[in-house]
């Protein structure tokens, strides 16, 4: 059996290959416009999936607005709706698979930040711990609107490319482009209201779960702290993590989702609560020369609480890596 490195390793190729090749057909001169396919994915590896690959995964792409208006920050969402025992990917997939790979294609002045995560289930099997989402999942894409955006009502289009693998005991890779359209602001009353125009309320009511389960900046957080002392050349470092507990937080021990960078590799975590405070200490281990040219990147997600549901907390750190001699 291929093991998980390998096979993680070869699926991210695969997304690459497949990437690339999407890429290159749809800046071929003189192609003609594709239409946006129906949802699913195409089955790529897996030689037993089910006849009709659309009941794998359905994918759709929503907005949390309505009506855009100028200079405001809004939230696009790829979902996808799994099968029974179906799973797909969080940013770190874990021991195997591989993170959907997204990108946006905005009306002009409109800018689009990077994709946000919710907080992953953690999938234990027996190729490894993954973390990921069964039976539906959400990821979402800020865009801000330009500051000078017409309220005259018109109408916004939006596309996301979104390439993603779903797995049971086997693995599909889907490829597919969504598109949503809003509209701007019908009007000056419109354009100046202090509150969003939110989107239709059963899209609402499905997404506030979701945006609920995205992680709380550390930064955010008053008398939280993040250090790191590290020693690149002796490949070793810490990282250590002080997170004030939150009124009626759960007792249960934090669960830490680790989430680094090339090079780094977290160890077991050492964890205690200090009155109130969770105090949380991490060894790293550290390659610099798997860095990929690039700062160490210490980052992850502090589950405060067993359940997916529960608050998280995102924290993040670069290390420059030292010039060669």
């Amino acid at each position: 059996m291929m093991s998980p490195s390998v096979r993680q390793s070869t699926l991210a190729a695969v997304l690459s290959l497949a990437a690339a090749s999407a890429a290159s057909a749809a800046a071929a001169p003189g192609a003609t416009p594709r239409p946006v396919p129906p949802a699913g994915p195409i089955a790529f590896i897996a030689p037993e999936q089910p006849g009709d690959i659309s009941e794998v995964c359905r994918t759709a792409l929503v907005a949390d607005v309505a009506r855009v208006r100028p200079g405001e920050t809004f939230h696009l969402a790829f979902t996808a709706s799994l099968a029974f025992q179906w799973h797909t990917y969080w940013v770190n997939p874990g021991d195997t698979g591989v993170a959907a790979r997204i990108s946006v294609r905005t009306p002009e002045g409109f800018v689009a930040g990077e994709p946000r995560y919710p907080r992953p289930e953690v999938l234990a099997g027996p190729e490894g711990t993954t973390y990921g989402y069964e039976h539906e999942a959400w990821i979402f894409v800020p865009v801000t609107a330009p500051a000078d955006l017409p309220a005259d009502g018109r109408t916004l289009r939006f596309e996301m490319d979104a390439m993603y693998l779903a797995c049971r005991e086997l693995c599909v890779i889907g490829s597919t482009t969504l598109s949503v359209e809003l509209a701007a602001a019908a009007d000056a009353s419109e354009a100046a209201a202090v509150a969003p125009i939110p989107a239709d309320p059963a899209i609402m009511d499905a997404m506030r779960p979701w945006l609920a389960r995205l992680p709380k900046p550390l930064e955010g957080i008053p008398g939280a702290s993040l250090e790191v002392a590290m020693d690149a050349g002796a490949g070793r470092g810490e990282l250590n993590l002080r997170i004030p507990a939150a009124p009626g937080e759960p007792e249960a021990r934090p669960v830490i989702l680790p989430s680094p960078g090339p090079g780094v590799v977290f160890g077991p975590a050492d964890i205690r609560r200090d009155a109130g405070v969770w105090m949380i200490r991490i060894p790293l281990r550290i390659s610099a020369g798997n860095a990929l040219g690039g700062p160490l990147l210490i980052r992850g997600l502090v589950g405060l609480g067993s359940d997916p549901a529960d608050p998280s907390v995102a924290f993040e750190r670069r290390i420059p890596l030292p010039e060669p001699e």
